[in-house]
């Protein structure tokens, strides 16, 4: 349960990217929210929503895009209320150094296990089905 009203607003330029954020909410009523966030090799991606319901009216709005420390980071999130309000978070964080590491073993790989499997493997498969298929070799 939830009870608030105010404003805000806000906008930050720098070395290090933008953001800037406002809305208008006031209202009292419940809620319900949930998150979630994955990661692989030095990408992470979170993401919520929530409802809510109620005596409220509003709406709400911020953005970043950022480079800080070798990760750049994106993201936004919202809010619109009457009576019934949706919210929504997305937020994207790339780890420069980690996502480099893991597109160059992903590179190491295609060029080296998957190419000596397709070499090997792959190619000693095709003979032994193409000499099983001869009906030369049947007898």
């Amino acid at each position: 349960m939830f009870m608030e009203a105010g404003a805000n607003g806000s906008i930050s330029v720098g070395d290090d990217g933008y953001s800037y954020s406002g809305g208008a909410f006031a209202g009292i009523g419940v809620g319900v929210e949930g998150t979630y966030s994955y990661g692989v090799g030095g990408v992470t991606m979170t993401s919520g929503a929530g409802v809510s319901s109620g005596w409220e009216v509003g709406g709400e709005y911020s953005e970043h895009a950022t480079y800080k420390d070798g990760v750049v980071s994106f993201g936004m999130s919202g809010e619109l209320a009457f009576l019934l309000g949706v919210k929504f978070d997305f937020k994207l964080e790339i780890d420069v150094a980690e996502f480099t590491d893991s597109m160059r073993d992903v590179a190491d790989f295609l060029e080296n296990d998957f190419a000596n499997f397709f070499e090997n493997d792959v190619i000693d498969f095709a003979e032994d089905v193409g000499s099983a298929l001869n009906p030369s070799n049947w007898w």
